[in-house]
């Protein structure tokens, strides 16, 4: 089939569907999507069969599919708004603003933005009762070294708006618990667009630490420089290479807000290294003093990570 022939095929696919839609009869219209979707992954099934389910009111059906293509619904306006209208209606109030992050940095999102603001102000759970119930919920998973894996802070986080978020987010961190949760809070508060200056825990001690200038990892320059510092150390080693790398990056994750300098990442992969293989490299004692403290941060992000195994 060609290039030609293909395309009349699929703007046909298109038009049947969308009639069978403007026809209200959604259930038509599924099977028929779900059979062309099957066979190719486009986004024009994807977008017209999640509409299908949003308009027949199974409005979690509709996000699961849209999800699938989860960043091409950030290309254009339209789908923008629709990918929110979506999470809005499952109460993903939270995950909008983490949908629109990424394109807030390029690109003006004032209409989606609006959208999200207006829907979080009605959709909204506003009872006191609500939001103790949320901090009670928060706490649970707060203790010092339990593994909170990151769909059950994702579910937590569902019914609550930005600001109900924030208010309890910003008393939370404070708190000597649990660095991987304090830093996917940290997190979420810089996707939803907090900037004050608030007290962190660090592992240690609280901190303040200014929202408005921080950067996430994501956004840093930390992976690039990492992957560069390993590709010296392991350049005939790509296995390797790779492994340590997402060991760091993941343990790099759990100590946000609190990430290393660029200038830093060198001694954190010597000692990641050193228990692997053998480094020959002179430091003076100010360096051997800060990886010791690097190496206790990995023992203790270990600790961590296999609790989950338990």
């Amino acid at each position: 089939m060609n290039k030609e022939s293909f395309a009349d095929s699929y703007q046909r696919a298109i038009q049947q569907a969308n009639q069978l839609i403007a026809q209200k009869d959604y259930p038509e219209a599924i099977s028929f999507l779900i059979a062309h979707y099957e066979k190719e992954s486009l986004m024009g099934y994807n977008q017209l069969l999640a509409q299908a389910y949003f308009l027949q009111g199974n409005h979690l059906q509709a996000l699961q599919v849209a999800k699938e293509m989860m960043t091409d619904y950030r290309k254009t306006k339209e789908t923008r708004i629709f990918y929110v209208q979506l999470l809005l209606m499952n109460q993903q109030f939270i995950q909008a603003w983490v949908f629109l992050y990424p394109v807030a940095k390029e690109i003006d999102v004032l209409e989606e933005t609006q959208l999200l603001l207006e829907m979080e102000a009605l959709l909204g759970n506003q009872s006191e009762q609500y939001l103790l119930e949320k901090t009670e919920q928060l706490k649970q998973f707060l203790a010092p070294d339990f593994y909170v894996h990151s769909t059950a802070f994702t579910k937590w986080l569902i019914g609550l708006t930005a600001n109900q978020f924030r208010l309890i987010a910003i008393s939370a961190i404070q708190e000597p618990t649990n660095s991987s949760v304090i830093a996917r809070i940290c997190e979420s508060l810089v996707k939803t667009g907090e900037r004050g200056t608030h007290l962190v825990y660090d592992g240690y001690q609280v901190r303040p630490i200014a929202f408005a200038e921080l950067q996430l990892l994501e956004d840093s320059p930390l992976p690039q420089i990492l992957q560069e510092s390993l590709s010296k150390r392991l350049a005939k080693d790509s296995v390797l290479q790779e492994m340590v790398y997402q060991e760091l990056l993941g343990h790099f994750a759990y100590c946000f807000p609190f990430l290393p300098k660029e200038e830093e990442v060198d001694d954190w992969v010597a000692v990641y290294l050193a228990d692997l293989i053998q480094i020959k490299e002179p430091v003076d004692s100010a360096q051997r003093q800060y990886r010791k403290g690097i190496a206790e941060k990995k023992r203790r992000i270990q600790t961590y990570f296999e609790n989950a195994l338990k």
